[in-house]
Order: C-alpha cells, then structure tokens, then sequence
C-alpha cells in the first residue's frame, strides 16, 4: 500500500505539471484594426495620417520583433514593443503624397512572435491629384493661424442628381468640424466647417480628415481627405 504522504506529493506534482502545461498552451489571439486604410483623393504634397492598431486578444503577451515600411514616403510609429493581454498598441502612419501621382497603394509589415501570426502586412491606398467627375473639395486643405476664424470646406456637385457625406475618420482631436450641409442637388454644394481647438498648447499641428460621398446610382463611394495644419505661437 502507497503511503498517504507519497499520494499527496504525487497528486501536487501532476497538479503543478498539468498547470504549466496548461500556462504553456494558453492561447494567443492577435487581432488588427483594420488590414486596409484607403484615404481616397488627396493633393499632391500633402502629409496624411491614420492610426493602424493592434489587439491582444489572448492570454499571453505578444512581442512585437520588426516593422518594415515599403516605401520612403511613409513612416510608421510604435508605441510599445510589447502587447499585454487585452491591451491594444497604436501604431501611427504618417503618409506624405510628394511625389506620387494617381492611384497608389503602399504597405508596411509588422513581425511578431505569436507563432499563429508570425507576419502581418497593412496596406494604405490613396488616388492623388486626380478627382472624380469633379469633386474635389475647396480648399484642398486647410492651414490655420492664432486667432483665424473657422474655414469652410465646400465640395461642388456638377455631375449627379444628388449627393451626400458622412465623416469616416478625424485623425485627432485638434479640430472640430460641423457639417453645415449634408445633401447638394446638382449645381449645389456640399458644406463643413473646420475649427481648431481654442485650447491647444504652442505647437505646430498635422492632421487631416476623411469624408465618404455617396453619389447613388449603385455606384461605389467616392472617399476624400484633407489635410489639416494648425500653427500655434
């Protein structure tokens, strides 16, 4: 008969074991943002901007070992090397258009060692310095100031029965933008206004948003951005 001290010590051993085992096998789970960003229409020689993050969703830490950017006209930024359980790492594109021209598409990767997503690559695209059937906002960006007053954005409609806009995506929170007319019959326009916050420290300031316009007729939105630059003394 096995004494009751050896059965107690052989129980805890497997227990410790088991545990381990299980803390080895834990699963990781790294989820992203989005894969693709599409800025749409753009100036030619403008800096563009939008935050790719990445989601730790498991229950072991992931490292983050390399990030590799395609092309000198963009940098990306890395907050943290390490992802802990549920936390979330931004990693901050800066995109500048000098130099292209038409359709783009650029891409940077990222390495990890989470053994189920070694590689992940994110693409951004844009169309620069072409428009479809005419719109194109006015301005093509906006530059502010100490003391300017709000500017308006306008973005004709020449070419269809009707249209309409929807924000997708403000790159930071220097600036307010009201949307002043949504709808615009053709020969109309479309209208926002843009102001920059009242509190902002001295700084100089990049930023940027990114508009949907749906043209109806089934047909694909057209997706716009402008730049936004704010000079603080």
């Amino acid at each position: 008969m096995i004494p009751r001290s050896r059965i107690i010590l052989l129980l805890t051993a497997i227990a410790i074991i088991s545990t381990t085992a299980m803390a080895a096998e834990s699963p990781r789970s790294l989820k992203i943002s989005e894969q693709v960003y599409d800025f749409g229409h753009v100036g030619i020689a403008f800096k563009l901007f939008h935050t790719f993050r990445l989601i730790n969703n498991g229950e072991q830490p992931i490292r983050i070992l390399g990030l590799d950017v395609s092309c000198h006209c963009s940098m990306v930024g890395l907050l943290d090397s390490l992802i802990e359980p549920g936390d979330t790492v931004p990693m901050p594109l800066r995109y500048d258009t000098k130099d292209l021209f038409g359709p783009t598409a650029k891409s940077f990767r990222v390495t990890t060692d989470d053994p189920d997503r070694p590689e992940l690559q994110f693409f951004y695209k844009s169309i620069v310095g072409q428009w479809y059937d005419g719109l194109k906002p006015n301005p093509m960006s906006l530059f502010f100031l100490p003391g300017q007053k709000p500017r308006k954005v306008t973005i004709p409609n020449r070419s269809f029965d009707e249209i309409s806009l929807s924000i997708i995506e403000q790159s930071d929170t220097t600036f307010d933008i009201t949307v002043l007319k949504e709808e615009a019959r053709r020969n109309q326009a479309l209208e926002l206004e843009v102001r920059p916050k009242a509190a902002l420290n001295p700084g100089t300031y990049l930023s940027g948003f990114t508009i949907e316009i749906n043209t109806g007729h089934d047909k694909k939105p057209v997706i716009l951005t402008v730049p936004v630059k704010t000079v603080i003394y």
